[in-house]
């Protein structure tokens, strides 16, 4: 007399354990930048760094543009505070940004090596670059 074949039982793996306050899925880009802009207001100003830093990122976005034959920036704002800057950048078209991207990476590494960059295609095909920069970790 034949065997019914057993039911095959289908398992799936037991769920990841996460750490509390972790979720499987990475962050979206905007809580990404949410917990950038949260890390920047939350930190304390020290004038020196920022000082620096703010001359450094406007050089790049100045000098290193001009020098480099890039059309400068439509609209540009950097906030540094003690181990992190924001520096928004308004640019004509996406060619622009991109050589502004690399223009002002190359022209803040020394200090700011550690980047994250946010791009935003706008209706108009301007393009607004939010970049967090940091000389530690971000």
């Amino acid at each position: 007399m034949p065997r019914e074949p057993l039911p095959v039982e289908t398992r799936r793996p037991p769920p990841a354990v996460m750490p509390p306050g972790q979720s499987p899925d990475p962050p979206t880009p905007e809580a990404q930048r949410g917990a950038l802009d949260a890390r920047l207001r939350a930190e304390p100003v020290s004038a020196s760094w920022a000082r620096f830093n703010e001359a450094q990122v406007r050089s790049a976005l100045g000098e290193h543009l001009l020098a480099a034959g890039i059309e400068a920036p439509l609209d540009q704002r950097v906030e540094c505070r003690t181990t992190l800057c924001r520096i928004d950048v308004h640019t004509r078209d996406g060619e622009i940004a991109d050589a502004t991207e690399v223009q002002l990476l190359q022209g803040i590494s020394d200090g700011l090596a550690n980047t994250r960059i946010f791009r935003q295609p706008r209706k108009d095909g301007t393009v607004a670059l939010v970049i967090y920069a940091s000389g530690g970790g971000l």
